[in-house]
Order: structure tokens, then sequence, then C-alpha cells
């Protein structure tokens, strides 16, 4: 697989699956906040 291939793929999944590594990120973020704040 070329640079440019790897790229073009990322292009492609980025829109699809950005919203849900966004949401999980974001889930993760508040369980680690809460966490560190229950300390």
């Amino acid at each position: 697989m070329t640079i440019r291939e790897a790229m073009l793929i990322l292009l492609v999944l980025l829109p699809l699956g950005g919203s849900a590594i966004i949401g999980f990120f974001g889930s993760t973020a508040k369980i680690t906040k809460h966490g560190l704040l229950g300390r």
C-alpha cells in the first residue's frame, strides 16, 4: 500500500467513523474526569 492509497482510505473513513471516534473519546474523557475528581 502506498502512502497515497492510505491517505485516500483515511479521507473516506474519517467522515464515516469520525463522529463515532469523537463520541467514544468524549465519553472516555468524561469518565476519566469524573474518576479524577472523585478521588
